[in-house]
């Protein structure tokens, strides 16, 4: 364990937190980007303009996006890493929980971009907790496979068949050997590992305060704790994948959708009292805490800095082994296809939008994007205007 007091990370230290996912990523993103300001007058720089540099992480570590554009995200990346290491101030933080999803070869990769001063920062949670959240995300990508199906494939003993499934699971979620991977990549000494204290929401931020060398309070919760979908919500999203696919669909569009909107639209509403969370059966919550207590045990030998108790990632939680009838309330229909409609609708004003970029003319717009289109012609005319007299 390490003593909080002596948390603060050297001047010039740019520190980069890696996730992986669903340990408070989002939550901490939100956070720094609220208090830009604060940090810049502390001469901390959270480097990048995007609250959660996404497109340029996911080129650097090979796992983009599919409808994310390689150039794009190579420029992307690109400009994160001359806006780290052009920083003026005493430390740089940079967070994304796609870092994660990196191999060894491109963990190195990104400490050699980041230079010699790179910090490495691991928040963990406990397996048990993640293993719902994982396969909800999963499925707002796609995912057709009941939970209980994907439990029994992500814990199976042999990691061929989890990795058929979601090849991305252990990669992010084998915590010991994600750690294990930075440190070699990083070294053990600029490494910290945060396990999360699930009776303290606000241990995250006064850990990131500490080692950036912030006034308590800086960083405060921002709203940037999603909530995860009920059991009936999720279904419903697995349902409609089902459809979705099944009728041929582009598969490219579906992930731009849930991503950008989709999800958000459905978790607009608020849960009946019938709804319940994503139930995991007793003898995944058991696979979990071993699995748990195996890291543990790995991480306290590896020799890098731990923040919190290591115990609790054996935690095994709530079991629910009698799995409810989805039962679903009609609101989450209909939040459902009024997400893909306005899905929809954003994908088609970005494509007719490229086109006017592109020099192509003018087609057939919805009137609120004919509207901006004029506005905005009309302001490159007048600073034109300017420029000339």
């Amino acid at each position: 364990m390490s003593d909080t007091d002596d948390l603060l990370l050297p001047e010039g230290v740019r520190l980069v937190h890696i996730g992986p996912h669903k340990t408070g990523t989002t939550a901490i993103q939100t956070s720094l980007h609220a208090a830009l300001p604060t940090l810049a007058a502390h001469g901390v720089t959270r480097a990048g303009k995007a609250r959660h540099p996404a497109l340029g992480v996911g080129y650097a570590v090979d796992h983009m996006l599919p409808y994310a554009k390689p150039r794009a995200g190579r420029r992307a990346w690109e400009r994160l890493v001359a806006d780290a290491r052009s920083a003026t101030g005493s430390r740089v933080v940079v967070s994304s929980e796609y870092f994660s999803d990196a191999d060894a070869a491109a963990a190195a990769k990104v400490v050699d971009a980041f230079g010699p001063e790179t910090h490495i920062v691991i928040t963990l949670r406990p397996l048990a907790k993640i293993l719902p959240s994982q396969w909800q995300q999963y499925v707002l990508r796609g995912l057709r496979m009941p939970y209980d199906q994907w439990l029994r494939k992500i814990l199976a003993d042999d990691r061929a068949v989890a990795s058929r499934v979601n090849p991305s699971f252990w990669k992010r979620h084998r915590h010991d050997e994600l750690v294990e991977r930075w440190a070699a990549a990083a070294g053990r000494e600029n490494v910290t590992v945060i396990v999360l204290d699930p009776s303290d929401r606000g241990m995250l931020n006064r850990t990131f305060e500490q080692m950036l060398g912030l006034p308590e309070g800086t960083l405060v919760d921002a709203g940037g704790e999603n909530r995860s979908f009920t059991f009936q919500e999720a279904e419903a999203l697995r349902a409609y994948n089902k459809a979705y696919l099944a009728d041929g669909q582009d598969r490219a569009l579906h992930a731009r959708m849930a991503r950008t909107t989709v999800g958000a639209v459905v978790k607009e509403r608020t849960p009946t009292d019938s709804e319940v969370p994503v139930p995991t059966p007793g003898w995944a919550l058991a696979r979990a805490a071993e699995i748990g207590a195996e890291t543990a045990a790995n991480i306290a030998a590896s020799g890098v800095r731990v923040i919190g108790d290591l115990s609790v990632l054996s935690v095994r939680g709530s079991a629910s082994d009698e799995v409810p009838e989805p039962d679903l309330p009609p609101d989450i229909a209909g939040r459902l296809a009024l997400g893909v409609l306005k899905a929809h609708q954003r994908a088609t004003e970005v494509e007719q939008a490229a086109a006017i970029n592109s020099g192509r003319i003018l087609k057939t717009l919805p009137t609120s994007a004919l509207v901006r289109e004029v506005i905005r012609r009309g302001r490159r005319r007048m600073r034109h205007v300017v420029r000339r007299g």
